[in-house]
């Protein structure tokens, strides 16, 4: 007894077709501020993945580590948008204005999330700008969360 292939649904379109309907999904998605922004930490390891599928296929192109690292920066740039030089603009100007927002944060604690933000904007990762402060990623990313949500600049700053 043979099986016939569903001629309906995603699944059975076209490579080509497949694209474009995913492409519209994705700027609908972000359209309605629901879809998911990566970080530069997450567009590097998602680069990296993906890669390591390709030479598991024998399909990669090889790139030397200088090229996979230019195009990881470059995915991770693209990810972000302007959205650290926004975030550095509300850190600045909270700082100057003392905001404190629903903690109680002293204008020291205020300047140097103004700091980290501005780094972020400068092309720091998050882990680097943690390195320089002494503190995790996570603390980083927490920490322009917080400047972002309280300026109301937008949707995921930093990774969750």
């Amino acid at each position: 007894m043979s099986e016939k292939k569903s001629r309906r649904g995603f699944a059975s379109m076209d490579p080509e077709t497949h694209r474009t309907v995913s492409a519209r999904g994705g700027k609908a998605a972000h359209a309605r501020r629901t879809g998911r922004t990566f970080t530069r930490e997450q567009a590097v390891e998602a680069g990296r993945k993906g890669g390591q599928a390709g030479h598991a296929k024998g399909t990669a192109h090889e790139f030397t580590a200088e090229e996979a690292q230019a195009a990881g920066s470059k995915g991770g740039r693209a990810s972000v948008g302007d959205r650290p030089a926004r975030v550095a603009e509300a850190a600045a100007r909270q700082a100057a204005a003392g905001t404190r927002g629903r903690g109680r944060l002293t204008p020291e604690a205020l300047a140097r999330r103004a700091e980290m933000a501005r780094l972020w904007a400068a092309g720091l990762t998050l882990a680097e700008i943690g390195r320089r402060f002494g503190i995790t990623r996570q603390a980083v990313a927490g920490a322009l969360r917080a400047v972002e949500g309280a300026a109301g600049v937008g949707d995921d700053t930093a990774e969750r």
